[in-house]
């Protein structure tokens, strides 16, 4: 019978290697041979995200934290904060490894925290976590991929989840911790919050509020570093296992949280595993440390920020920013300018771009990194439901950047404004098939989101690989121009395509009322030229000038 898990030691860790093998590993070989890794490569990209947040906080203490207790419910002097944190930081890099003895010697000390099944103190769990009536559910509450009435992302059935593997059930525990939705939970004997056995709503796991963005290099462990900015440690961080082991009610603390490693660490939930003849059989969830994510904007790392005017009313603040979430209907590229926070909102406010963003700006700046070095920008979020207690979608998509547009405020325009003139066509070929539909006699509703999305789907192609080669030596001026021009074909191309389908009746036309309720005669030649007319006054720099225009 299996006694002991520790998860320092033990393969739980699926990852590809840089020569494309699969392996399951260990923390301590995960961060050892982070430099042969190309990445995690787990169950799902939001269980990859939550395991990768934890490998960050184990190294970021490793180079940081004392070797001193903290306090459970105070802030004390736990960290060194590096005093230049840009040379460390390069330190590091220029070795192109992780520090081997710095890892070792901080992974010894916590050792004992690690083991998914110790009888005391069991990792991210409460050993004596139970309910009045001593239950505990099916495992399916462990995996949010299996939600009441439907699957997705998994080809798993509740009856196939009986027992769960401990290292399985191990990368699921953080995940919960991560990500599980809000709703009732159990309600756990010691939580003074509990009312008729329930555990009533606090909100989602930590994660779960933001919009993740990971910044990945070539391999784990450039990735691991370049989501490591030094600059925000500070002085009262802590990881959770560093702490007293949890108890079922909330952590008693002056303030919260103490900085990025206790955000990276936080604990949400309040979990224990059943775990009968060396596999897990059952789950207990409870409700953990309540967290609202209004202006944590200092110490959370891997998010961007938007402007929140209902928060700063309702809190009585000049400002409040909130995680700027990623959206199913916009993909990565489209999302830019939110990412980077350079376009102001409706009350002309700004937000602000993650600390991991604003870190590789600085790192490019003093040359630290090449400014032509490719980052695979990652985006990862959750779309919950019914009121945040259930996942509806998980949004991940991808974009790769040069560092230098992370620290370029030209170059972050160049590329912004290429969306917006992609977004600017999106929509003059939507009314151009909206068009088409009125004057074939047809409703105009469904062919204006149908034109705009076929308008999206080309620059999903073109968009990703023109803004891959903006780059310290990009002349501005040279490749807006050179974007408007694949806008432009690729528009005509749709507008050709939409008009040879219409049909007769739209060749043919009809007279529709305008805006004064004047008959105007609206056919596909008069659509034709409405959009090439709307093209040229979008896309300027996509035409050749006339003679009128260069003698101006």
């Amino acid at each position: 019978m299996t006694s002991t898990f520790n998860l320092i030691d033990e393969p739980w860790i699926q990852v590809r290697k840089l020569d494309g093998a699969f392996e399951t590993v260990s923390i301590r070989t995960a961060l050892d041979s982070a430099h042969s890794i190309r990445g995690i490569n787990g169950d799902s990209p939001t269980q990859d995200v939550a395991l990768f947040r934890l490998l960050l906080a184990i190294l970021w203490r490793s180079l940081t934290a004392l070797e001193k207790t903290p306090n459970q419910t105070t802030p004390s002097a736990t960290t060194r904060v590096p005093d230049d944190p840009l040379g460390e930081w390069e330190e590091v890099w220029g070795e192109a490894k992780l520090p081997p003895d710095a890892i070792s010697a901080y992974l010894d000390r916590v050792h004992d925290r690690f083991d998914l099944i110790d009888p005391d103190k069991p990792f991210s769990q409460v050993a004596d976590l139970r309910t009045q009536k001593g239950e505990f559910t099916g495992l399916d509450r462990l995996i949010p991929e299996l939600p009441a009435g439907e699957q997705f992302f998994t080809m798993r059935t509740r009856a196939s989840i009986a027992s769960l593997p401990l290292p399985e059930a191990a990368r699921w525990v953080v995940h919960a911790q991560a990500f599980d939705p809000s709703g009732i939970k159990s309600g756990a004997v010691g939580d003074n919050r509990v009312k008729g056995g329930k555990g009533y709503p606090i909100g989602q796991a930590w994660a779960g509020w933001l919009g993740l963005i990971v910044l990945e290099g070539d391999s784990l462990f450039e990735t691991l570093m370049l989501n490591l900015p030094l600059d925000t440690t500070t002085s009262s961080d802590s990881a959770v296992w560093e702490r007293e082991p949890l108890s079922a009610s909330e952590e008693d603390r002056d303030s919260a949280p103490w900085g990025p490693v206790d955000l990276l660490t936080w604990p949400s939930r309040r979990i224990r595993l059943r775990v009968e003849h060396g596999v897990a059989t059952g789950a207990l969830i409870a409700n953990g440390d309540r967290l609202h994510p209004r202006n944590r904007h200092e110490v959370e790392i891997m998010t961007s920020w938007r402007n929140s005017p209902a928060q700063a009313k309702a809190q009585g603040m000049d400002k409040a920013l909130m995680p700027q979430e990623h959206s199913l209907d916009v993909s990565a590229w489209r999302g830019l300018s939110r990412t980077l926070a350079t376009s102001p909102d409706r009350t002309g406010s700004y937000g602000e771009k993650s600390l991991t963003l604003r870190w590789i700006g600085r790192l490019q700046d003093d040359r630290i990194i090449p400014r032509d070095k490719r980052i695979h920008t990652r985006t990862v979020g959750v779309i919950y439901g019914s009121q945040s207690s259930v996942i509806d979608d998980v949004v991940h998509d991808s974009l790769d950047l040069q560092a230098a547009i992370l620290g370029t405020p030209e170059l972050q325009t160049l590329a912004v404004d290429g969306v917006r003139d992609a977004e600017n066509v999106a929509r003059i070929i939507g009314r151009f098939a909206e068009d088409l539909a009125r004057a074939a006699g047809r409703g105009s509703d469904t062919p204006f989101a149908a034109g705009r999305l076929a308008a999206y789907a080309r620059f999903d192609a073109l968009y990703p690989r023109w803004v891959r080669e903006i780059g310290p030596d990009t002349v501005v001026e040279t490749h807006r121009a050179a974007w408007q021009v694949q806008v432009r074909r690729a528009a005509n191309e749709l507008i050709r395509e939409l008009e040879a389908s219409a049909g007769p009746d739209a060749i043919v036309g009809r007279e529709i009322p305008d805006s004064k309720g004047i008959p105007r005669p609206l056919n596909a030649a008069i659509a034709e030229m409405i959009a090439y007319g709307a093209l040229r006054k979008s896309l300027i720099h996509a035409y050749p000038a006339t003679p009128k225009e260069t003698a101006r």
